[in-house]
């Protein structure tokens, strides 16, 4: 719970420091597309483009390069590089339009986040989180860059918010969000998908295991994702006969590519594969002195948050190499690992001021 003396706390001191990181992401992500040193991923970016030059097929994107004769190669549900596509044919091919769609998606994200935290917390712990959250390297690197990435997290973390509402509220409008999210999620990255139904089933056993409408809620929203997840699947794998892959098949019964996607038990064993992935969790994620707000949170009532680590460190087991491998699928810890900082800074407060106003008061003469 958040301490009494912040809870009527006036919030601006921390939106104006959001407000300043995100203009600060905001302005870094434009500048180095105009200066053509642009943060993107080729694949997600040419597919962009060639929607833009083309016509939007959503069912048949291409993947520029990807494969020897130029087929169609669906890989995620291009949502990120249709609306990307709208842009640049509205406004001109431009690589920033991609960073901008990119941006929008994640900052709506951490909105969701916000909105968690302060139905659980307070308000103030949300302004915190979200702070924590756009402080992390993460957000730098993979936030506003031109890939479907962030756009992928943010559908994960609509699904969590909506999956909560659901279960907290027992209305029909959030199951219809969280079938929306929770399916765009599933079709765009798994990994994301499903840190996000765990965290969410995690809850639901922790607060609503007695609740049948809560656990037929979740269920069926879940089942409905997993539908068409596998409905996309069957899809692309139809669309994979047309193409000619010179190096890497993408049929998933193919041992090449499931060990890419699932790893092995030697990558498991190995001790370097973990090493490298606290390596990348302590400086992407925990910010370098970060770490010491989640292990102070250790001792705090911030299961939820806790709990979404469990989530996220189950994931990485079920995908290690696809995790360890690429750094923007440490979205699936960075909200958590903001949460869990928000909750320390929340109770440090009232002990901060008090010891900066003791330092600075002027003693009378």
């Amino acid at each position: 719970m958040t301490p009494p003396s912040t809870q009527n706390k006036n919030n601006h001191d921390l939106i104006f420091m959001v407000v300043l990181l995100a203009v600060g992401l905001t302005v870094f992500e434009l500048w180095m597309a105009t200066t053509k040193h642009d943060n993107s991923r080729d694949q997600h970016l040419g597919t962009a483009i060639g929607y833009a030059q083309g016509h939007i097929d959503l069912l048949r994107p291409v993947v520029l390069g990807f494969n020897a004769n130029g087929a169609p190669t669906p890989l995620e549900f291009p949502i990120w590089q249709a609306v990307t596509a709208i842009f640049m044919k509205g406004f001109g091919i431009w690589y920033g339009w991609g960073n901008i769609t990119a941006l929008l998606f994640f900052f709506s994200s951490l909105w969701a986040l916000f909105e968690l935290c302060r139905l659980e917390n307070s308000v103030r712990m949300g302004w915190w989180a979200v702070l924590f959250s756009l402080a992390q390297p993460l957000s730098l690197a993979s936030g506003g860059q031109a890939s479907c990435d962030s756009t992928a997290w943010a559908f994960a973390a609509w699904f969590i918010y909506g999956a909560y509402r659901m279960m907290n509220e027992g209305k029909w409008r959030w199951w219809f969000l969280a079938v929306l999210m929770g399916s765009l999620s599933a079709m765009t990255k798994a990994p994301y998908f499903m840190t996000a139904g765990l965290t969410t089933f995690f809850w639901l056993c922790l607060r609503h295991r007695t609740s049948i409408r809560a656990w037929a809620f979740l269920a069926s929203s879940g089942a409905i994702s997993m539908l068409l997840f596998t409905v996309w699947n069957y899809h692309c794998h139809k669309v994979y006969k047309e193409a000619l892959f010179p190096f890497w098949d993408l049929n998933i019964l193919d041992k090449s590519i499931r060990s890419w996607y699932f790893g092995g038990l030697a990558y498991r064993l190995d001790i370097h594969s973990w090493m490298r992935l606290s390596w990348h969790l302590y400086n992407r994620v925990f910010f370098g002195a970060g770490i010491i707000f989640v292990v102070s949170a250790w001792f705090r009532r911030s299961l939820d948050a806790w709990v979404w680590v469990l989530a996220a460190v189950i994931t990485t087991m079920v995908f290690p190499v696809l995790i360890i491998e690429h750094h923007h699928y440490l979205f699936i810890y960075a909200p958590a690992v903001a949460w869990l900082c928000a909750v320390v800074a929340v109770e440090l407060e009232p002990g901060i001021w008090s010891v900066l106003k003791a330092a600075t008061a002027v003693s009378p003469r």
